[in-house]
């Protein structure tokens, strides 16, 4: 039996069930934005010549991702009220420390080599990407819409 690639299943799913398209979509599309934002920030480091050059490329990479982060984590902590901005503070905290740990363990098998931190920085962007446009919906949130910003 042939399988459906992911996409055509989620798309049978989606047609199907209206209501859960609704709540499925929500989920899915800051997965898609992430995907679709990293070259926003992001250089093809994979056409420089040096493992060196490749390094540098994917830091300014990661610096120009935790800038929009920060800028956009700013912009939302302006806006919310002093417990719900404590309460992204400390999961901003929580979120930075399982990035770090969780790119830690992805980059571990290059560790010692000379591509560890690209492989590093790479993770880091891509995660830090996510959250920015988490942030970003947070922060365009209407009133009342309960799955915004998740």
């Amino acid at each position: 039996m042939r399988r459906l690639p992911a996409l055509c299943t989620l798309g049978k799913l989606l047609e199907t069930r209206r209501n859960h398209m609704f709540r499925t979509g929500k989920l899915i599309l800051p997965l898609l934005l992430a995907c679709t934002a990293t070259p926003l920030f992001a250089a093809d480091c994979t056409t420089k010549k040096t493992q060196a050059e490749m390094t540098d490329c994917f830091g300014s990479n990661f610096a120009a991702a935790d800038k929009a982060l920060n800028s956009y984590y700013q912009r939302l902590m302006k806006t919310l009220q002093p417990e719900d901005a404590k309460l992204l503070q400390e999961a901003q905290r929580s979120w930075i420390s399982f990035r770090d740990k969780h790119c830690a363990f992805v980059s571990n098998p290059a560790s010692g080599g000379s591509i560890y931190a690209s492989v590093f920085a790479s993770c880091a962007t891509s995660a830090t990407v996510a959250r920015v446009v988490q942030l970003r919906g947070r922060l365009n949130c209407q009133e009342g819409d309960m799955g915004c910003g998740s």
